[in-house]
């Protein structure tokens, strides 16, 4: 841009200099020579100005530019997993059906440490540490393929990683970590098992439900008729699941979970139309517990 403001004073100067010359002088121009020698010099100082403003134009906002350059690197970076806390040791975590895998073993020492958790299953899982005064603390939920951070301080103690997806910690999702440099610290309390309770049958058709990992199946068939029913859940599996029906005006209406083995009831009426029927574990519908139901 230097040289174009350069540029343009120069025209003005000259431009002042020949209405000075024009006004008090009556032989000016004093030859056609002399006044196309003029026009060429005028010609040569505006085409100057032009190509200076064309070389320049791509710098003529640098702070829009630089504005424009910082969004589109929040952009790129926007949905990746939260950095490592500065000071704290990295230790890498491995997930999957149906283990917890920490690099380096399961005895640590006390300090700080940053576990970087890899989901290299095929559904949803997390990252829990309990123990040593600490009350499950843990990631958000983690699709199959992705990573997330758990920055955690560590005392000396006995800790518990696991997964909290229902079921998970069941199946082999929890393993005891050791942490040298002191007394072992108190064992944390059990959780409480949820009760699965079931509403009292309504005067309804009964359909049994089957579920396990990972399918649905409805005694009979998916085609109904429209009125009330009772569906009666059978978990088949080994793992908690329960079952939820949406559609044509109703929204997620679910059982409670169901552990492995255990039955519960759901009373739905069911008018004509299209009807989803899944579980809503993390992972599960994903997974092939999803099954579309008619109403007539």
């Amino acid at each position: 841009m230097a040289a174009y403001y350069a540029l343009g004073i120069l025209l003005v100067v000259w431009a002042l200099g020949l209405s000075a010359a024009g006004l008090t002088r009556a032989d000016f121009p004093p030859s056609g020579a002399a006044g196309r020698l003029i026009i060429g010099a005028t010609a040569v100082i505006v085409a100057g100005i032009l190509v200076a403003l064309l070389v320049s134009t791509d710098k003529e906002h640098p702070k829009e530019e630089a504005a424009a350059k910082a969004a589109e690197a929040k952009k790129e970076t926007a949905g990746a997993p939260p950095p490592a806390t500065g000071g704290a040791k990295t230790v890498a975590v491995s997930e999957k059906e149906y283990s917890i895998a920490l690099a380096g073993g399961n005895d640590l020492k006390a300090g700080k440490y940053t576990f970087k958790v890899s989901n290299v299953g095929k559904i949803q899982h997390d990252l829990a540490v309990e123990g040593g005064g600490i009350k499950e603390t843990k990631t958000p939920l983690i699709d199959a393929g992705k990573e997330n951070n758990l920055t955690v301080d560590l005392k000396p103690g006995k800790y518990t990683f696991l997964c909290t997806v229902p079921g998970h910690e069941q199946l082999g999702m929890k393993v005891a970590v050791t942490v040298a440099g002191g007394a072992k610290a108190p064992a944390a309390k059990p959780k409480k098992k949820t009760a699965s309770t079931a509403p009292k049958p309504a005067p309804a058709s009964a359909v049994k439900v089957t579920e396990k990992e990972f399918s649905i199946a409805l005694a009979g068939g998916n085609d109904l008729k429209a009125g009330k029913y009772t569906f009666q859940v059978d978990n088949a599996g080994q793992i908690q699941h329960d079952l939820a029906v949406e559609g044509d005006g109703i929204k997620e209406k679910k059982t409670a979970l169901i552990d492995g083995g255990k039955q519960a009831n759901l009373a739905v009426d069911l008018k004509p139309g299209k009807y989803t029927f899944y579980c809503t574990v993390p992972g599960h519908e994903a997974a092939g517990m999803k099954q579309t139901v008619t109403v007539k």
